[in-house]
This record gives C-alpha cells, structure tokens and sequence, in this order.
C-alpha cells in the first residue's frame, strides 16, 4: 500500500508547495519523490538568502565555504524545475474532470482579483515614492547598508502612504492605475469564462499567476531576492505550451535558450548593466521589466526554461526504474560535461596558450621581459602604516607627466587595496608577460605574508577580494567610455595601456645549506584580462556566457543547473522508491508539501529574528551555517507539527482557497 501512495499520479502545481487534489472526489495522493526534492531545494534556498543577508561569501574554515557553495549551487533552478512538473501532473490528472460552476468560486476568484487590484495600486505607490526619491523599502532590511547599518524609517512610510491615499482620492488617476484597471477588468472576465469543463486546470493555474505577482510584488520592498514574481510569469508560459507534444515543447526550450543567449551577448558588448535597484528609479515599467525579463536574479529569459524541462519530466513514468535511472543519466551527463569542459572552451574561445592562473615553481617564469629596473618609487598616501601602503615600481626612463591616467590609475590602485588583506608587504609594478601569440603590458602586485610565512588558510579569498575591486573598477571605466563620448574625466581612470592585472604571491625561503642566498619564489599568479573588460572581442564575451559559475545564465550556467536540477530530483525519485527510506525520510518529505509557507516564513521570520539578534551583515561562517541548519530544522519540525493538525501549510490553504 506505501508503495501505491508513493508512486500515485500527484494532484497539485508545485509552486513552491501545494497539497490535495482540485477536485475532492479524484484526489489522489501526492509523489513522495517530488516532495522531497522540494524540501532539498527549500534547504538551499535557505542557506543562499541567509548567506545573503550575513555578507557569507567568503571567509574561514574553506570547508565549510565550500559546503555551502555546493548546497546552494543551483537550488531556486530545482525550484522552478518542479514546479513544471506540478504542472504537467495537474493537466494529466484533471483535464477532463468536471468542474461545476458555483456561486462561491465566483466570489472566490472577485476576491483574487480584489487581492491583485490592491497590490496593484501599492505598487503604484512605490512608483510614485521611488520617483520622489524616497526609498520604498520596509522590514528588517530597510536602510541597510554595506556596512551593517540599520537605519529603518518605518514611521514615515506609513505617513507617506496616509499621503499617497489623498492624492489618489483628489487628483488625477495615473496611468499605471489605469492600465491596472484594464488588466483586473481582462482577468475577471477571463478566469471566469475558463471556468468551464475542460478548462478547469488551466484555470486554476491562470488563478494560481495572479496570486503570486500579487504577493511577490507586495512584499518585494522587504525581500528583494524574493522568487514569486518570477514564479507567476513561468507559470503563464508554462500554461501556453501545457498541452503541447514533447518536440513541440522542446522547440520552445531551443528557441528561449537561443533568444536568451543572443540577448546576453549583446548586452555583454554594450554598457555593464547595474543590478535591479543599484542606482536610479527601480520603480519603474522599464525597469521592472528589464529586472523580470532580462536582468533580475531569476530572468525569465531563460529561466523560464527550467519549467518547460518541469513539464517534460512530469509525463514520465514514475514507476519505472528505467525511466528514473535515464533521467538521473541524463542529468549527470549535462552537469558533469558543463563543468569539466567550462574551462577548456574557454581558452579556445580566448585562444590564449597561457593559463589564466599560473602556479610557479624554481625553474619556471612566467613573466619574460621585466621592464621595472628603477628603484621603488612610493606614490602618494605612502605615509601609511607599511602593512598597507603599495609601492610601485616606475620603469625606466617612464614619463609621469605624459602618462598621468596611468599615475591616478595607479593611485587609486593603492587606495583601493590598503584596507584589503593581511598581507606584509605589497609593491605594484609593471611587466611584460606572454599573453598568447603577443607580449602584452601587465600591472603586477606581488604580496607576501613575509619570508617563509605559507599563506593563510583565507589566501584565495584576499586574492578575490583584489579581483573584484579590480573587476569592478575596470567594469566602471567601460561604462564611463560607453556612456560619454568626452574623455576628459577628473577621476582616476584605468590605463587602457595596460592590458593584464595579476596578483602574484611572493614566498622568501632560507637556503639550505649554509652560506646560500635566500631563495624567492613566486607562487599563485591570478591574472585578469583587463583589456577584455574594456573591450571584450566576440570570443571574449561567449567565453565570459561559458562560465558555469557566473551570474549570467549563459550556455554553461543553463546547461550545469539543468543537469544538477534533473540528478536532484531523479535521486529524490528512487530513495522515496523504498519503503525503508521513505519512512525514514518522512518528515522532509512532509515539509516539501509545505514549501510555500516555509519559503515566505523564513525570510519574514528569519531576517526579523537576525535582526532582532543584531547579526544582519559581517557575520562569520561558523554562525551562518548554525543559524541556517537551525532555522532549517525548525522549518521542518513545525511543518509536521502544523500538518498533524492540518491538512495544509496556511499559505497553501489559502491559494487553495482562492484559486481552485
């Protein structure tokens, strides 16, 4: 019988959690395997936002960095994965049951619409206020800053909005509420209509859009990361191609991979797009847009994509082993292909012959002409402490006058990285190094920690650190070029001249025998390809959209989380395939039917609480992983309370209640 409740065909669209069947005379139970691969993917959605929010990034010991890393690599992906397969179980399942009309789904679906107007006139609200220059954002977040900060105006908000409400009673309607109208208008008449037989599950799925933008938009002020917005417009086109054979819906996933793709090599050669809110009115249509569309944390071009491979998944054959241990071929094949062959078509693409991280030894060097023969020459704020002033090495005969961009580049170099690291010494310096087929001019810092000091376990994370500000400095001289046609700028500007940026460890070692001179050697040259950041060449921006890792979901990123996202759940699949394990793994399967409630309750929760404990930024990873396992063990512990009590999460029982 366990094995019968296991494998039965699942009632519900997952999005993130939902429970029961529509129709109570055919509900069925839910698929086990599903459920827990919610529950996993819901742990690495935790572990991301509290990340997040504590500034979790780097930092000691490398173990547990590195743990974190794998378990959030691609969990929100797994998401949206199975919410397609919800989907498709849905239509299967109930696409020819009869759905009577009645006087309370009528009321229920006007209540929606009710729910969807209102957030609707509240984000005209945030529109008007972002316009104003007023920040719109509310809850423990509110006011933060990089460094910690907390200055929360609530008061004022409330005020503002008391305001906002006269001026929407006294004065004209604008054109964002009008349009609002239109579209409340259009979805009452359409969610009634599609209440017909054979219509029903499209309809509660259309219903299902509705009520998460209205969420997702309401409460963006306080979660910024947040996914439901996203989740609504996946689910409208997940609606459009639900009945759609399997080439056809393939056809769909090659074209979005293929206009997504485009769209990100553009964008990569044109101005560095800043991130949703870094500067300027976010509340905005374009901007709203851009950040849904194209530029947000979850893009719908081509996240989109994941719920297209959702709905092909969820028309497998649950009850075969052949068709669980495919798809988890399948899935490994694409996440180890991905990452294994990321970097090898990378330098093809850059079609460079050197590494772009070189490890030194005695008798090997990297750089080929030294042009740094003069003395150290300290540059301005050298007064500084030793352990954070850079000095830089001036070639000879180097003309100071005639390279002034180079000098105040350098400059702002030294300021840039005086407060970063722990480094005992550090010295700039100027170099020729063989970049493939040409010698290319490179700007050098060399670190050390002192003589026969090895480099602490936090090495690679300083090093990053450099990067970072060196990547983003670069990134901001491109969009200054791209932005004015007048070069004339008083600021420090990088040196177009120089085309490389490499941060090299330096390591003194005593002789051993004695009477020897010390030994110095160089180890861990990280380079950045600076000239591409100014100007990236064709091959230099796929290479960039290769990367698995960045936050740009290129070719690699799309195919390393489609094959992660597809291993999950065929795992999640065959251990809720025996008993045994399934009992045993009762209680997370429990708390991935609730999904949707413990997604919302631990960002409301989980920040208020981090806050309350004063720990929202700078923490150290031993903390963030206690608080994240706790949080993630609460999370599950109070989903079995609640559903030995109830039959649904209280979020789900209320979309439940509204949609369908």
């Amino acid at each position: 019988m366990s094995n019968i409740h296991s494998q039965a065909t699942k009632l519900t669209i997952d999005v993130p959690g939902e429970d029961a069947a529509i129709a109570p005379s055919e509900r069925a139970p839910r698929i086990d395997g599903y459920d827990l691969a919610r529950c996993l993917a819901f742990f690495g959605m935790v572990v991301v936002n509290y990340r997040f929010v504590m500034g979790g990034f780097r930092g000691t010991p490398d173990w547990l960095l590195s743990a974190m890393d794998v378990v959030t690599l691609r969990a929100a992906a797994t998401f949206v994965m199975l919410a397609g397969v919800g989907m498709s179980l849905l239509w299967r399942s109930q696409r020819d049951a009869a759905r009577p009309r009645s006087l309370s789904g009528l009321l229920r679906t006007t209540a929606l619409v009710v729910l969807f107007a209102g957030s609707w006139v509240i984000a005209d609200f945030y529109i008007l206020e972002s316009a104003a220059g007023r920040d719109v954002q509310f809850g423990p977040l509110a006011g933060m800053g990089q460094g910690g900060e907390v200055d929360a105006d609530l008061a004022p908000l409330a005020t503002r909005w008391l305001d906002y409400r006269s001026a929407l009673t006294e004065g004209p309607v604008s054109m964002f509420l009008k349009v609002g109208m239109g579209v409340c208008g259009a979805l009452l008449l359409t969610l009634v209509l599609l209440g017909r037989r054979g219509w029903g599950p499209r309809a509660v799925l259309l219903k299902r859009v509705v009520f998460l933008a209205a969420i997702g938009f309401v409460w963006l002020p306080l979660w910024g990361g947040d996914i439901l917005r996203f989740y609504a417009i996946y689910l409208f086109a997940g609606v459009l191609i639900l009945t759609l054979s399997w080439l056809w819906v393939i056809a769909a996933i090659v074209a979005v991979l293929t206009g997504a793709f485009w769209w990100l090599f553009q964008e990569s050669g044109g101005i560095p797009a800043e991130s949703f809110g870094a500067s300027g009115n976010q509340w905005t249509l374009e901007a709203m847009g851009r950040e849904l569309f194209l530029g947000g944390f979850h893009p719908v071009l081509p996240w989109v994509v994941f719920l297209f491979v959702g709905l092909l998944i969820g028309r497998i054959d649950t009850h075969s082993w052949r068709a669980k241990i495919g798809l988890l071929t399948l899935g490994l094949t694409l996440a180890v292909t991905g990452y294994a062959g990321a970097e090898p078509v990378r330098q093809w693409l850059r079609g460079e012959s050197g590494p772009k991280i070189e490890h030194h030894v005695v008798d090997r060097e990297l750089l080929v002409a030294d042009a740094s023969a003069a003395p150290p020459v300290a540059i301005k704020d050298a007064a500084k402490p030793a352990v954070a002033a850079v000095v830089v090495t001036w070639p000879d005969g180097f003309d100071r006058e005639a390279n002034s961009a180079f000098v105040s580049g350098t400059e702002r170099l030294q300021s840039m990285l005086a407060p970063v690291g722990n480094f005992a010494s550090r010295s700039l310096r100027i170099v020729e190094v063989e970049r493939g087929s040409t010698p290319r001019r490179a700007l050098v810092l060399t670190v050390s920690y002192g003589d026969e000091q090895p480099a602490p376990h936090d090495h690679k994370r300083q090093v990053e650190s450099v990067q970072r500000r060196v990547q983003r400095w670069v990134r901001s001289e491109r969009r200054a070029r791209l932005e004015s046609a007048n070069e004339v700028d008083s600021s420090p500007r990088w040196p177009s001249a120089i085309g490389l940026f490499g941060i090299e460890r330096r390591l003194v070692v005593m002789p051993d025998s004695a009477g020897g001179e010390n030994e110095s050697l160089r180890w861990d040259t990280h380079w950045i390809d600076t000239q591409s950041l100014l100007a990236p060449s064709v091959n230099a921006r796929w290479a960039v959209l290769a990367d698995p890792f960045g936050r740009k979901p290129g070719p690699g990123y799309m195919m390393t989380a489609i094959g992660v996202s597809m291993s999950v759940i065929a795992l999640s699949l065959m251990l809720a395939s025996f008993a045994l394990l399934r009992r045993v793994l009762r209680p997370l399967v429990v708390a991935g039917q609730m999904a949707l409630t413990l997604y919302v309750g631990h960002v409301v929760i989980g920040f208020y609480v981090l806050k309350w404990i004063e720990r929202l930024r700078g923490e150290n990873l031993i903390f963030i992983g206690f608080y994240t396992v706790v949080a993630w063990i609460a999370a599950v512990a109070f989903a079995n309370w609640w559903r030995a009590h109830w039959r649904r999460g209280p979020l789900e029982a209320v979309m439940r209640w509204l949609t369908g």
